[in-house]
């Protein structure tokens, strides 16, 4: 952040706005597109440029990562383009020019030149001298460049990717990872040196010497030059005189340092976390009263007032020379920390994925506060295992005892999650490698893996080793499958931690199908796997949505292979665009849901593959999006469909009931949804003659209740017009005896209501109903045939064909042990027969209907009455049947065993007079 001499702020709000604050508070935004501009910033192929990295006025310049920014005697502000590894220039008016470097992305380069001939690497804090000299710490170069006025680049100190802490002139000095620079009155350079724990001080000729802390050494202690302590200190300024300021990141701290290099703390505690059970939280107050989390940018002005962007806090505050802390701008709503509770009491700080066990109880993986939450029913928020303040830190190897009971549990990075039938839990514990078990005690051990070893090796165990294990999922044997995702492969675990490699190739990345090790994945992250031993996975980097069968055999159900930077449609199967799904989970009906972070939405796929979404923005459009956020942007509201609104919905679980619970990560909460009912088969239009039946079917799955109607009003059992009207509330609605009075247009609400007070609701489309005198109406002979029902094509077909220029009503029977009673007595029947109605429309054979155990529907007895269909069925009997009215055509139905039995069946076609 910068101040200028008439005391407005200027902030690098989040990655991609520059923000300007009056001394009066006021607010607005000088350049850059806001939040969602952050979304829109992959390489183009057609230029090799970012997309978020435009020049231009206001809101149509683009930036990404914005780093540090510093301000000169005519308003203009410079400011480091982190993520574009550039250094841009604002004119008081909002113009935005790129002053030095070329955005190469964020890998950036490592020459010196002028202008855009030069490169830099994750640039961070700039500064200015008096002479109008700018000097970046070139954070990933691990160097200090200096940029004359005419945008001449050269290296001051340091060695572009030589990390240390050696002092010297020149290139024989170190830096590691260096964040902030300052500039003092006599042109001397001071760098928050943040991977040494030290203030670094370089004089114009590029002489380093170290002014305070010791590399190497962490704390918080107060004291001369290397008695100092620091913890990342991250953001720094000089004041008239020359003393130093320094926002010490990771002590949540103010820290002065004198020009003799005395070290003392102006604002904030060290290691404070807060009240109530969270984690530091925002306090104003004098000195060592006010509170800070996670402060970075730190700017002075001339009547020495302190300003800082207090990050984690998402505020501004200003220290006064009397170390009074106020905030100037922002506000900290509390929506993250560290509580357990009811509903809104419960606190969360960046919630990763989550799982649903038999009883309805949700875990959640808190990643941030490195514990496993338990969250019931009721919304009551627990905590079952780890502690928020006794995390695993990767870097601190090797590691003490990890495992234990509850609390006493360590993580470091926990994941992905998932539950198995017997309330076993599973953890993908990313920061160090290692999946974890938990039992419903909170007991915790390591199933896999071995703490802080990196590898691909399959084996037993500790023997096997991962990288950057994500997401986990567990089948119904105890299975365990894991998304390796830096090593792009799935593994599978059995309940004996026996580890192999189910698909991918370790160490080669890519978007390939196939079986086993020629399958390819761009980092698998989200896993879940259905009631087949079918595994689904978010295929992460490449913006897809994969399958993978129990034998290894890879497909992609979903999303476009190749589209850099995803995009949003909503589509069949690799029509529809995905960007950044984390996570995946699938229903009882075999419906995929997907956390499609990056878009903000939480999405829908059927068995057939076709993506919906189901709730955040709805903007669908064509590949590519257009820059500028077409996706939408982040929010937090409740709502239905696009009303609803998510910052990063980054896990997804669905219960039997259908219930969906989304982890909204960067809103720190866990949502609650209830998904519409998929409409499998739409009823369809029909014309018949005046006094016959029709029967109109919806064909849906996660229903619970329906609702017919004519013309948009509700329908009732009983007389509509001349007919008799069977089915109003039903899947099946049947009209008997129809005039002109039933003609018009007939749809279907069908709503799912898991729990008091949710419920969701989708209406089919239009069937419109034609009422005709035909002469020559539609008409089937009634056929029947029995046979051996084997696999494979060893099936028993029933063809039929509706002639005429009506539409008739048939109803379809396959029966199966029906046929073992008196007075049939067959033996060997089919015990679980399988009807299915086929049509070939355009060269393709479609299923319009299928039915498994027709239950005890009033209307099909009724139907079966009518045509003295034999044998009768009794209610909720294994046989199938259909009752349907199609148009003149040919059909087939088809009867095979449900469950891949055989034996004798009968296949029976009936009309309906």
């Amino acid at each position: 952040m910068a101040v200028d001499g008439s005391g407005n702020v200027y902030v690098a709000d989040g990655t991609t706005s520059i923000r300007k604050i009056t001394p009066g508070g006021v607010v607005t935004t000088l350049a850059g597109k806001g939040a969602d501009a952050a979304l829109t910033t992959e390489s183009d192929p057609a230029t090799g440029t970012s997309k978020g990295s435009a020049d231009g006025t206001g809101s149509a310049a683009q930036f990404e990562n914005l780093g540090g920014l510093v301000v000169d005697g005519n308003g203009n502000l410079y400011v480091a383009d982190t993520g574009n590894c550039t250094i841009r220039k604002i004119t008081p008016a909002g113009v935005v020019t790129t002053f030095a470097g070329t955005a190469d992305g964020p890998t950036g380069g490592i020459a010196d030149g002028t202008g855009p001939a030069a490169q830099f690497f994750s640039p961070n804090g700039v500064a200015l001298d008096g002479s109008g000299n700018l000097y970046v710490a070139d954070s990933g170069n691990c160097t200090i460049r200096k940029i004359t006025p005419a945008g001449v680049v050269t290296t001051l100190a340091g060695t572009a990717g030589v990390q240390g802490s050696a002092d010297g002139t020149g290139p024989a000095a170190q830096f590691f990872v260096p964040q902030g620079v300052a500039v003092d009155g006599s042109g001397n350079i001071y760098v928050t040196d943040w991977g040494n724990n030290t203030i670094r001080k370089v004089t114009p000729a590029g002489v380093v010497t170290t002014l305070a802390g010791t590399a190497g050494v962490s704390g918080s202690a107060d004291g001369m030059g290397a008695a100092a302590q620091f913890n990342a200190p991250y953001g720094i300024t000089v004041d008239g005189i020359g003393n130093l300021f320094i926002s010490d990141f990771g002590n949540d701290e103010i820290r002065e340092v004198s020009t003799a290099g005395g070290v003392t703390t102006v604002a904030g505690t060290a290691g404070n976390v807060g009240v109530n059970g969270s984690y530091s939280q925002s306090a104003d107050g004098t000195g060592s009263a006010a509170h800070f989390s996670s402060p970075q940018g730190i700017a002075v002005d001339a009547r020495g007032n302190l300003y800082v962007a207090d990050s984690l806090n998402n505020e501004i505050r200003k220290i006064t020379p009397a170390t009074v802390v106020t905030t100037l701008a922002g506000s900290l709503s509390l929506t993250w920390g560290y509580a357990d509770g009811a509903g809104s009491a419960a606190r969360f700080f960046g919630p990763a994925f989550g799982t649903v066990d038999a009883n309805g109880t949700l875990y959640i993986t808190d990643e941030v506060n490195t514990t496993i939450r338990k969250v019931t029913s009721a919304g009551v928020g627990t905590t079952l295992a780890g502690n928020p303040f006794n995390p695993i830190y990767p870097s601190e190897a090797p590691y003490n005892r990890i495992d234990g009971l509850g609390s006493a549990a360590q993580f470091a990075e926990p994941d992905g999650i998932a539950v198995d039938t017997n309330g076993n839990l599973y953890v993908a514990d990313t920061g160090i490698g290692t999946i974890r078990k938990i039992t419903p005690s909170g007991a915790v051990t390591t199933l896999a893996g071995t703490a802080g070893v990196i590898g691909s090796a399959d084996g037993t165990g500790s023997a096997a080793e991962f990288f950057s294990p994500t997401g986990v999922a567990v089948d119904g044997s105890g299975n365990v499958y894991v998304g390796d995702s830096d090593n792009f492969t799935i593994r599978k675990i059995t309940p004996s931690g026996v580890v192999t490699t189910l698909a991918g190739m370790a160490g080669v990345p890519g978007t390939a199908d196939g079986t086993g090790t020629v399958a390819r994945f761009g980092r698998p992250e989200g896993l879940a796997v259905d009631v087949k031993g079918n595994v689904y996975v978010a295929d992460t980097a490449a913006d897809l949505i994969r399958k993978v069968t129990p034998a290894g055999v890879v497909t992609t159900l979903a999303g476009v292979s190749g589209a850099i930077g995803g995009g949003f449609a909503d589509g069949p199967g690799t029509t529809a665009y995905f960007r950044v799904p984390s996570s995946v989970t699938v229903d009882n009906d075999g419906n995929v849901y997907v956390a499609d972070s990056g878009n903000f939405a939480v999405r829908r796929i059927t068995p057939a593959g076709v993506v919906t979404t189901l709730a955040g923005p709805s903007k669908s459009t064509s590949f590519p999006v257009s820059p500028g956020g077409e996706v939408g942007t982040p929010g937090d509201a409740d709502g239905a469909g696009s009303a609803a609104t998510f910052d990063t919905p980054w896990g997804v679980a669905v219960n039997a009931q259908g219930i969906v619970y989304v982890a909204d990560r960067y809103n720190n909460t866990i949502r609650v949804g209830v998904a519409q009912p998929v409409i499998v088969s739409q009823p369809q239009g029909q014309t018949i003659n005046s006094g016959s039946t029709t029967v109109f079917t919806v064909v849906a799955t996660g229903a619970s209740s329906y609702q017919w109607q004519l013309n948009g009003i509700n329908l009732t059992d009983g007389t509509s017009g001349s007919a008799t009207v069977a089915g109003s509330q039903g899947p099946q609605l049947v009209l008997t005896g129809t005039s002109a009075a039933n003609a018009g247009a007939y749809t279907c609400i069908v709503t799912y209501s898991p729990m008091a007070g949710a419920s969701a609701s989708i209406t089919t489309g239009p069937a419109i109903l034609s009422i005709t005198n035909d002469a020559n109406p539609g008409s089937v002979t009634s056929i029947s045939s029995r046979a051996f029902v084997g696999t494979g094509d060893n099936i028993l077909i029933g063809g039929f064909y509706i002639v005429g220029s009506t539409s008739a009503t048939v109803l379809v029977q396959a029966i199966g042990p029906a046929l073992a009673a008196a007075p049939y007595n067959v033996t060997g029947t089919l015990q679980k027969p399988a009807l299915t109605i086929h049509q070939s429309q355009n060269g393709k054979d479609v299923v319009l209907y299928s039915n498994t155990g027709w239950g005890s529907s009033p209307v099909l007895l009724a139907a079966t009455a009518a045509v003295y269909a034999q044998p009768v069925l009794q209610p909720n009997a294994a046989d199938s049947e259909v009752l349907l009215t199609l148009p003149p055509g040919g059909y087939t139905a088809e009867v095979t065993g449900a469950d891949g039995g055989t034996g004798v069946a009968l296949c029976a076609v009936y009309q309906l007079p």
